[in-house]
């Protein structure tokens, strides 16, 4: 359906499920190297001859600003771009729509890796959409979508993954951790999350699976990590933000990067902020909402 019956497909990703994908669907499946300049890249989908790309937002980036600086657009050849992995934002579209050729066809994609394809919506219809929300789109044939009493979107098909590995067995549907409803014309549409997760490129951060490492730092009292959305980089920002005496944000780096206390490079932080942390409720516990409105207001 993605593709709609689209002929002589060259597809191009380095992603390992949508090179599955090409090779289910029998394309003629290319895997790009995700570490080529915007140059390059640009200059091997001409080369090949590649008609679909596949790609999370970060990695258009590099060639929209190479595009914009040559005063250039993307390869002819490409007729279809398919983005995912990461969340999908208009500012982003537009930036990217204004270096592509008029029949370049855009899919934003919905999926999570417990389930892949979820829902689908045109580039362009998004960029249009000015409802409530993150439109997400129309869901894929075959995927049934149940929202909770709370919002969460649970899903549930026959691609469905069958269990975490330290589960004996798995789920009847998936708790995405996203919050979200079906408008009127049984679009999906996010609303938030309810899971406490930030994605950087192409990457999950779970603030706690890190923030109890980086509390163990001696002079660090108290840290948490918060995602913040920047428009000019069309992805999310990681923030540190900690209780902290005399360490400084130098030293809190290197034990970050090379000690004992080293956590995922992929969730490094941005910036690092000290400062009191607010708390709410009876248990006094840290208001990470309150302390990412303290960051927009005060420090963006």
């Amino acid at each position: 359906k993605m593709f709609n019956q689209e002929k002589n497909v060259v597809l191009a990703t380095y992603l390992p499920h949508f090179i599955l994908l090409g090779i289910a669907c029998s394309f003629y499946t290319k895997i790009i190297d995700p570490n080529l300049s915007a140059k390059k890249k640009m200059q091997w989908l001409e080369k090949e001859n590649v008609t679909a790309f596949f790609g999370a937002p970060h990695d258009f980036l590099p060639m929209i600003d190479f595009c914009n600086k040559n005063k250039i657009k993307f390869p002819k050849c490409l007729t279809h771009l398919i983005i995912g992995s990461a969340p999908v934002h208009k500012k982003f579209l537009i930036a990217l729509t204004s270096v592509l050729h008029n029949h370049t066809k855009i899919t934003c994609t919905y999926g999570m890796t417990e389930h892949l394809m979820t829902a689908l919506v045109d580039g362009r219809e998004k960029i249009l959409n000015d409802g409530p929300g993150d439109l997400l789109g129309k869901i894929v044939d075959g995927v049934n979508i149940e929202i909770s009493d709370e919002s969460e979107i649970f899903v549930n098909s026959t691609q469905l993954f069958k269990r975490y590995f330290h589960q004996q067995e798995g789920n009847h549907s998936h708790a995405s951790g996203d919050l979200g409803f079906l408008d009127t014309d049984k679009n999906l549409v996010l609303k938030g999350r309810k899971k406490d997760m930030i994605i950087r490129r192409n990457f999950n951060i779970y603030p706690p699976l890190y923030e109890d490492t980086i509390r163990k730092i001696p002079g660090i009292k108290e840290a948490v990590m918060v995602g913040i959305y920047d428009e000019n980089k069309f992805d999310e920002l990681v923030y540190l933000v900690i209780e902290a005496g005399k360490i400084s944000e130098s030293e809190i780096r290197q034990k970050l990067q090379n000690s004992i206390f080293s956590i995922d490079k992929d969730a490094l932080p941005d910036k690092i902020i000290k400062m009191e942390l607010p708390r709410c409720g009876r248990h006094n516990k840290i208001d990470k909402i309150q302390i990412v409105e303290i960051i927009k207001s005060t420090m963006l």
